[in-house]
């Protein structure tokens, strides 16, 4: 590496080809005069060539860029020091910096002085360094054009906002700032600065102060005890949260609680219709009964009579298998263009600090006039995508892409693929990413569908087509993955087994296979009117297990099976999607199928992008497991539970699934399903008032479970509970008990927001020879139970 300080003070050019580059805060340029280059930056591999240059901004944080150029190539960085700016451009100090579309227009301009300076600094003419002076100056004032410089810090807080949006959604946790400081790709020490100076406290002061509000607004509104209170709000323990209330309100929590918490306790906002005596009874005989959830009983289990099912659980953690199938690998996304949205991405930014999904899957990544046979690929703008790729990468999502719906159009839905579009695009992000980027990303060619029931192409067909999309994916990247989908139930078993015949004839290079999964009995004849709900419950397992009956006879190598796309009814369902059956529905659909399948990709994220027919503003029945308004459904906490499973598995029942970390911790997830009835099942398309939602469901029984703990080693346990039913936390069922109206009031949706989540608790136990926990759930509750020793 070589290096010069130039009389200008705080500006610095350095050449280097094939080492650690370290640069203090300030703005930095990479211009590759000749040849070709690549730099890692935060674990992002990007590529470079000739005539290409790049901007580090302050905002980036670096710290260190790992670059790597080929022997002949002539690389060059520019460092301005933001110091330089303060300097010399008047009111620069504390300004938000960041580029501005204005780049374009003086993109040409930006690289004839970049190679004015290059060549000056590899040829060292004559007054070399009054030269590099001028043309540094000259980039200075194309910088100050690029960079907006009327909007202060103050003026724009994003900084402030991302903080504040961290600690918001990770307080209940003992997060650190360093984690917080990898996340905003920061360092420590400057995060802490910035806390220090923009909020007036440390970070320590600062989060504790959050949690110090959740928890009055805890004590003020429940009749939690004040070590839960302390728990489910990031406290260590209850002496901690004591002295820390104490310090800060100089009463303790238990006075504040008695100063505040009403002696009768409101049951709904005011100003709400009450429920009527017969309207209650009318839908209290489909609502599960309030159970307690857990009782240890240190003799022997002595069955309760309840109508129902017992399940006795010896527990043994010598005897394990590996949990292989990844719960959340994938989400889907909905349609490529809609990413773009700014509340679809607040709402996946929130969602994968709680969930980390690894892959978005995403389809209808192109404009509707893509699709039409005329229009040339290579006039296509990709340039509208990379903001939403770019997105991607900074929450570290993988895209994972079908390219079987090209367009967000229905009647392109039977297209064949554009192969020189898909070919142009892949060349573009191959040139903007890297070829080793989009090794990492996942493609897909599903089959396209003109209605439900009626493919759009003969199995030959369909082979065909993916036959040519994977060896154009593998040409141009050798080790992406590329998978082919085999069947959905929406497809009669002849043409499934058929298209397997078809794709086996190929002799493909394919790295999974998917399958769509929905709970319809398979069509007889092509429309939606012909597709019914089964009304098997297992229906799933037993479908995924024929089909991998016909794939052993013509595949003499398994592949894995991902479900890119899961359903639980037909199209559209009001309600059902943001009801209580979902939690119980995922449970049990993803712990039963979890020797048959790699992952499993629910329906969608949002209801942003899939929202079926509804007048209610605030629930659609939309698929998504967060509401247009953000408010989390039940599906969204059984999917974040499912996420924090330990991958070691030492029991398996059709109601329990139990896995632990260590010899002396286990998590137990347990669900008490409730199919369809058989009537609504052959008219699955019938309309339910919100308030009989449930009556599409069998009535169900409660199931107990016992867990006999006598071969666990003798001790103190600590166990923390999470449940969630109708009557715990699904604000669906909230939403019906407050009185169903259109007009709410912004308190009110805050009200449904906080009370949308399970019921958290926390029990201690002594554990012997003789000790049971027993578990009692009602009808569509899901429990989890995760317990560990006490040091």
């Amino acid at each position: 590496m070589t290096c010069s300080d130039l009389p200008v003070k705080n500006v610095q050019i350095l050449s280097s080809n094939n080492e650690n580059v370290l640069f203090s805060k300030g703005i930095r340029i990479l211009y590759v005069l000749e040849g070709s280059c690549s730099f890692v930056i935060n674990e992002r591999s990007i590529y470079g060539q000739s005539g290409d240059f790049f901007f580090f901004l302050p905002s980036i944080q670096p710290g260190s860029v790992l670059l790597s150029g080929s022997v002949s190539s002539r690389l060059i960085w520019i460092a301005f020091d933001m110091s330089f700016f303060y300097e010399h451009v008047p009111g620069w100090e504390g300004l938000h910096v960041e580029l501005s579309k204005n780049i374009e227009r003086h993109r040409e301009v930006f690289r004839q002085i970049l190679t004015q300076i290059a060549s000056v600094w590899f040829g060292s003419p004559k007054n070399r360094d009054l030269i590099l002076q001028s043309l540094s100056f000259n980039l200075a004032v194309l910088l100050s054009d690029i960079l907006p410089i009327s909007v202060s810090r103050d003026q724009l807080p994003h900084r402030s906002d991302q903080i504040t949006f961290y600690l918001e959604n990770n307080y209940e946790r003992p997060v650190t700032l360093n984690e917080m400081a990898e996340y905003m790709h920061l360092s420590g020490a400057y995060l802490s600065r910035y806390i220090k100076a923009h909020f007036h406290k440390g970070f320590h002061e600062y989060l504790t102060s959050i949690r110090l509000e959740h928890a009055k607004k805890d004590l003020e509104s429940t009749k939690t005890s004040v070590t839960n209170v302390a728990l489910n709000n990031g406290f260590p323990n209850v002496s901690s949260f004591n002295k820390c209330f104490k310090s800060e309100l100089q009463m303790t929590p238990n006075q504040y609680r008695k100063r505040y918490f009403p002696a009768n306790p409101p049951q709904e906002i005011s100003g709400k219709k009450e429920v009527s005596q017969a309207e209650e009874v009318q839908y209290s005989s489909v609502l599960p009964l309030p159970v307690p959830l857990f009782s240890p009983e240190s003799s022997i289990f002595s069955e309760i009579s309840v109508a129902g099912e017992t399940v006795n659980i010896l527990m043994q953690s010598e005897k394990y298998e590996n949990l292989d199938t990844k719960w959340h690998d994938m989400i889907n996304l909905g349609f490529g263009l809609h990413c773009g949205q700014t509340k679809f991405q607040e709402q996946l930014s929130e969602l994968l600090v709680k969930i980390p999904f690894t892959y978005g899957r995403i389809q209808g990544i192109f404009k509707d006039y893509a699709a039409t046979v005329n229009a040339p690929e290579s006039a296509y703008p990709f340039s509208e995508l990379d903001s939403i790729f770019d997105f991607f990468s900074r929450l570290h999502l993988l895209p994972h892409i079908d390219f079987a719906c090209m367009t967000h159009d229905p009647q392109y839905a039977g297209c064949p693929p554009d192969m020189g579009l898909i070919e142009s695009f892949l060349k573009y992000y191959i040139k903007r990413y890297g070829q080793q980027v989009l090794s990492q990303w996942r493609f897909e060619y599903s089959m396209p569908f003109q209605e439900p029931g009626m493919a759009a192409f003969s199995p030959g067909e369909y082979a065909l087509f993916c036959e040519k999309l994977e060896n154009l994916i593998h040409r141009l990247i050798p080790h992406a993955s590329f998978g082919c989908f085999f069947g959905s139930p929406m497809l009669p078993w002849d043409f499934v087994e058929s298209m397997v015949e078809e794709l086996s004839r190929r002799h493909m290079n394919l790295n999974y296979i998917s399958l769509h999964l929905y709970p319809y009995e398979p069509p007889k004849d092509a429309g939606r009117h012909h597709l019914i709900l089964s009304t098997d419950p297992d229906f799933f397992l037993n479908y995924i297990r024929k089909f991998r009956k016909i794939y052993a006879n013509y595949f003499l190598e398994p592949l894995p099976i991902y479900v890119t796309y899961l359903q639980n009814e037909t199209a559209p369902c009001p309600w059902t999607n943001d009801s209580a059956f979902m939690a119980p529905f995922l449970f049990k659909t993803y712990i039963e199928l979890y020797r048959d399948v790699a992952n499993i990709a629910y329906s969608a994220f949002s209801d942003i992008i899939y929202k079926n027919n509804s007048d209610n503003p605030y629930f659609s029945g939309g698929n998504g497991i967060i509401t247009f308004h953000g408010i989390k459904k039940p599906s969204y906490f059984a999917l974040f539970m499912l996420s924090k499973t330990p991958d070691r598995i030492f029991y398996h029942h059709k109601n329990a699934f139990i896995t632990s970390m260590d010899e002396n911790t286990c998590q137990i997830l347990m669900y008490n399903y409730v199919h369809y009835t058989a009537a609504h099942c052959l008219n699955s398309q019938e309309q339910y008032p919100v308030y009989q939602i449930y009556e599409k469901l069998q009535s169900g029984n409660i199931i107990e479970f016992s867990f006999d703990f006598s071969q666990w080693p003798e001790g103190s346990y600590r166990i923390q509970k999470f449940i969630l039913g109708p009557k715990h936390g699904s604000v669906l069922d909230e939403f019906i008990r407050l009185g169903i109206h259109d007009d709410m009031l912004p308190i009110e949706l805050d009200y449904l927001d906080r009370n949308a989540g399970m019921d958290i608790s926390v029990e201690y136990i002594h554990v012997d020879r003789g000790t049971r926990l027993t578990a009692r759930l009602a009808p569509l509750e899901i429990c989890v139970y995760v317990v560990y020793p006490i040091l």
